[in-house]
């Protein structure tokens, strides 16, 4: 059990709980569990919480991965369970579920925690994210230039004039997309009108993508979204490149192999001669780390910086366009923002101009994974729990007159709370994420994207300004 105290937090009014890894996943990256609560604004108090009623039985884990890292146990208060779901019981202090409609949000309990916005699966669907980022593209059309140009198809009787007797060239190619499937199903090069249905996406293939050893990639990077009243944005730094299984050739008889031109994880690992990397710190395999594609640029003389640069650009852009629809829901079901947060699995390409392109973003990304990849593993790992640790779970009682551990400040001021809120997580410990936004030197550059006025946003970013260095 570890209790924090806040340098920052305006009242020190929140108890926290964080999680340490269990040192078997970490594999040779023992070391790590000594890092990730370093941080200038805090300091750790270890205490032993004896109280039975802080901590709570789970009946589903939230997936294979987090029953692997952190099992359960009743003797070792290091290893909090309180993090699990039940699709049956709500007593416990995480959600971690299908919560997608309204019902389970206005029916919890005081101190618990959601890892989704209501209605994310049709709010962040591959059609509505695209329009959300359309909107601001036609205000900002030179700085919303990140996605590849994409055409939605609602009807499939009513086809964009060019796609009509289209012949794919070597020069216009598509890629097509189903609105809702996951794990690369569905995804093809469009090559003829019959491939029209429903709801699909067409999107401009990328044809000079920057290669690995031959091959076409995209990097999984996770951005993690601790709310929107006001506004808070982290990016992890461990994310997961997705390399093909065979060498990249664009020709026009090829448009059909997959394995080349389709860099989706879920498709490429399926297939037998797909490698899951075991050494954290070894090229080998089909599932490197970012750092082992930061030391590849490093090594063939290629600007990393440049490239990460704009990683974070497009992934604060993205979201800026995202948050008006998870506003509106705070405010119209007169929900608690401090309890929600969104991690988002955002699938980048690189081309071979160093340029940075979204290829989608997945309001719901897979972080389970398999003993049998621990490299895999350890990537979802980091995002899951470093995650936790910054939303910051109650210690307190669940029950419906649910109370905290440490005494519960009332405020006057929903305005005042939610920014106290926010400057209490900027103390907590952020392992492999660091915060993107707002940061001091980058609010006066964003903020012309908001096209509605949050007032925490301002009253964060007023105080933010005002500090001598940045938090």
């Amino acid at each position: 059990m570890l209790t924090v105290s806040n340098k920052i937090c305006p009242k020190k009014h929140e108890r926290i709980i964080f999680i340490y890894y269990h040192p078997e996943i970490l594999g040779d990256q023992k070391e790590y569990n000594k890092t990730i609560f370093k941080n200038k604004n805090f300091k750790i108090e270890h205490e032993i919480i004896k109280d039975s009623k802080y901590f709570f039985n789970y009946t589903n884990a939230i997936s294979s991965l987090v029953t692997y890292n952190i099992p359960f146990s009743k003797n070792n208060l290091t290893l909090v369970n309180s993090y699990y779901y039940s699709t049956e019981s709500f007593a416990c202090s995480y959600i971690y579920g299908k919560n997608n409609g309204l019902k389970i949000h206005t029916n919890k309990y005081p101190t618990q925690i959601f890892c989704r916005y209501p209605y994310y699966k049709e709010n962040f669907n591959k059609i509505n994210s695209y329009i959300q980022y359309f909107n601001l593209k036609v205000k900002f059309p030179n700085d919303f230039n990140f996605f590849p140009e994409t055409y939605i198809i609602k009807d499939k009787n009513d086809i964009p004039s060019q796609f009509l007797n289209y012949i794919p060239t070597l020069d216009n190619l598509w890629i097509r997309k189903p609105k809702d499937q996951v794990g690369g199903k569905g995804i093809s090069i469009f090559t003829n009108i019959q491939q029209i249905e429903d709801n699909i996406i067409l999107s401009k293939y990328i044809t000079n993508p920057f290669l690995v050893n031959g091959r076409k990639f995209d990097i999984r990077i996770y951005v993690l979204v601790t709310g929107v009243k006001p506004l808070k944005i982290y990016l992890g730094d461990e994310g997961q490149l997705n390399i093909c299984i065979k060498e990249y050739n664009l020709t026009l008889d090829n448009l059909n192999e997959r394995l080349v031109h389709i860099t989706n994880h879920g498709y490429q690992s399926k297939y037998e001669n797909y490698i899951p990397g075991i050494d954290y710190n070894s090229e080998k395999g089909n599932d490197w780390t970012i750092k082992l594609l930061k030391n590849y640029f490093k090594k063939n003389n290629y600007n990393w910086d440049y490239v990460w640069s704009q990683i974070k650009d497009v992934s604060i852009k993205t979201i800026i366009s995202y948050q008006e629809k998870m506003v509106n829901q705070i405010n119209k079901y007169k929900l608690n923002d401090r309890l929600y947060s969104q991690l988002f699995g955002f699938d980048i390409l690189i081309d071979q101009n160093l340029k940075v392109w979204v290829l989608e973003t997945n309001s719901n990304p897979g972080l389970a994974s398999s003993i049998d990849k621990p490299r895999e593993t350890l990537i979802k790992t980091k995002a899951s729990i470093d995650s936790f640790n910054i939303i910051g779970f109650f210690l307190g009682s669940h029950g419906k007159n649910g109370t905290y551990y440490d005494e519960i400040y009332h405020y006057n001021n929903e305005v005042e709370k939610n920014v106290d809120d926010a400057l209490c997580e900027f103390g907590r410990p952020t392992g492999q994420y660091k915060r993107i936004f707002p940061l001091k030197d980058n609010i006066d550059k964003y903020k012309k994207f908001f096209l509605n006025k949050v007032e925490e946003n301002e009253k964060l970013w007023e105080i933010i300004k005002n500090m001598e260095d940045d938090i």
